[in-house]
């Protein structure tokens, strides 16, 4: 860099080398300071180069051109009278250009072949305690007196979409059965019991296959009663025998274990029913205690 000895200018070209997409900047100064751009006469080589503000301080911009690979500025101070020869040596200042980045590849659209449609997904099979299930018990009931009995019953349960699917409500027919002989006196008599009751189970605990349920519920109770009389023990000595059929109400609770067999489920049951029964001729709990075996199904 050549500095004239009238008139001194100080030139930076930055950055070295030039960015051709962001160029870079001049900035000139004099010996007094900052030098107005309008007393400054700027010519480039391969670069486009503007003034920038402030209008008192000499900077401008430079861009090189593109494919440009050096760049060349030259400064002088601007003469009064264009006329006359310039009578100060001009600053020239030269900085390199680095190559251009490579521009990105220009995104290609591609469009896939339409497929033929996928065939519906078979639907996975639900886990088995969230359909529907049959189940058959079967035990005795032991209750005061004589009014403990064989006991039978056929269900129906029906999973509910509560609780995670712990909540199951139920229905269930049965057969209830209980006898009375006394003879010495000669009498007999006999009940049959269809319990029809509805009820909820929940599960309680459940571990591997083997799972334990409360159940509680509750219904009617017809009864058919037959009170059979020898014949010695009647006034005109003929036997007697009386019919009579009702309905009660019947509650329970119960626990019931069950073992998991595939389909298939071991079920044992410990039950506590409440169902009284008063007539002219008989006087009777058919509830009580029992204890049932029995299995489940689940289709």
């Amino acid at each position: 860099m050549e500095v004239p000895s009238e008139r001194p200018l100080v030139a930076a070209l930055t950055p070295d080398p030039l960015s051709p997409e962001d160029g870079g900047w001049l900035i000139l100064a004099g010996t007094e300071g900052p030098v107005p751009p309008s007393e400054l006469e700027v010519a480039a080589e391969d670069a486009t180069v503007k003034a920038e503000p402030p209008e008192n301080r000499a900077r401008f911009t430079v861009r090189p051109n593109e494919g440009a690979t050096r760049v060349s500025v030259t400064v002088r101070w601007r003469e009064v009278d264009p006329t006359v020869e310039p009578t100060t040596e001009a600053v020239r200042i030269q900085a390199g250009v680095l190559p251009a980045r490579p521009r990105p590849p220009e995104p290609v659209e591609v469009t896939a072949p339409a497929s033929p449609s996928l065939p519906p997904l078979a639907e996975a099979p639900r886990r088995r305690d969230k359909r529907l299930s049959l189940f058959l018990l079967g035990g005795a009931t032991f209750a005061s007196g004589a009014n403990g009995g064989p006991l039978l019953s056929l269900g129906v349960s029906v999973p509910l979409p509560v609780w995670n699917g712990r909540l199951a409500a139920e229905a269930e027919a049965g057969l209830r059965y209980a006898t009375f002989d006394a003879q010495e006196d000669g009498v007999h008599s006999r009940v049959w019991g269809i319990p029809l009751l509805l009820s909820a189970r929940v599960i309680l605990f459940q571990h591997g296959s083997f799972q334990l349920d409360g159940r509680a519920g509750g219904g009617v109770l017809p009864f058919s009663h037959r009170l059979s009389v020898k014949a010695s023990q009647t006034s005109d000595g003929f036997p007697t025998t009386e019919d009579e059929s009702r309905v009660t109400a019947m509650g329970f609770l119960s626990a019931q274990g069950a073992y998991d067999i595939g389909r298939w489920s071991v079920l044992a049951e410990v039950r506590a029913a409440l169902a009284p029964v008063e007539t002219e001729l008989l006087r009777a709990e058919l509830g009580g205690v029992s204890v049932s075996a029995g299995l489940r199904f689940t289709p």
